[in-house]
């Protein structure tokens, strides 16, 4: 810790182990267990120093957003699965057509703005905050999920659900039915996935990252 920050914390020169001998004992003592608290403060509960976090207002902030978005997405994508069922399993042309429609609609103004704004805020929350986007397996899986499912729903959902209204147009059932029911469904099991590795945050620290400077406390006896 610079020399001038502890003159500042501890309120005498920090270079003189004698400090200032006209202070009195009891403003010096005062003084020294508000900057041994000081110090603690700035090593953290973890012992780890020199990491800036963001602030906590700042941070319940994001994770309302980043929450609130999440479930919106899952709600979303729950709704797909009943319309793709309800696509897939009906003989009427017509709501077998209105069905689509639907999912492409939820897909437009739900769906795509929710995903992409999961997948930023986490990437903020991560690089604020002392998970950081690599340092802890559940939050790289986490990270690799998301992608994974915004691209399987753009490449694969996404092309499944075109190809149903163009059938449903043309009077006909969609060849690609069943596997946008099931793949809308199999996307329900990685947000529930997902939903666990934010509660459970197994598997510790990923092998790319740095074990935090364990620094010690000083105690008010040793100084």
């Amino acid at each position: 810790m610079p020399m001038a920050v502890l003159v500042v914390i501890f309120g005498r020169d920090a270079g003189s182990p004698e400090g200032n001998p006209a202070e009195p004992a009891r403003l010096r003592g005062s003084n020294l267990h508000r900057g041994c608290a000081a110090v603690a403060a700035a090593i953290g509960d973890d012992g780890e120093m020199g990491r800036w976090t963001a602030g906590k207002r700042f941070r319940q902030v994001m994770v309302f957003v980043h929450v609130a978005v999440s479930v919106g997405w899952m709600g979303a994508g729950a709704a797909n699965v009943v319309l793709a069922m309800t696509a897939g399993y009906t003989r009427d042309p017509g709501v077998r057509e209105v069905a689509y429609r639907m999912i492409e609609r939820i897909d437009d103004f739900v769906v795509i703005p929710a995903a992409f704004t999961t997948l930023v805020g986490g990437i903020v929350l991560g690089v604020l905050t002392k998970w950081g986007l690599i340092q802890f397996w559940w939050v790289l899986v986490k990270l690799v999920l998301t992608v994974a499912v915004i691209v399987y729903s753009t490449f694969g959902l996404g092309v499944w659900v075109e190809q149903g209204i163009a059938a449903a147009a043309a009077g006909v059932e969609s060849p690609t039915a069943g596997p946008l029911a099931y793949g809308a469904a199999l996307n329900i099991v990685v947000f529930l996935a997902m939903t666990w590795l934010s509660v459970a945050k197994p598997w510790g620290r990923t092998p790319w990252s740095r074990a935090p400077a364990r620094v010690r406390r000083p105690r008010l006896s040793e100084v």
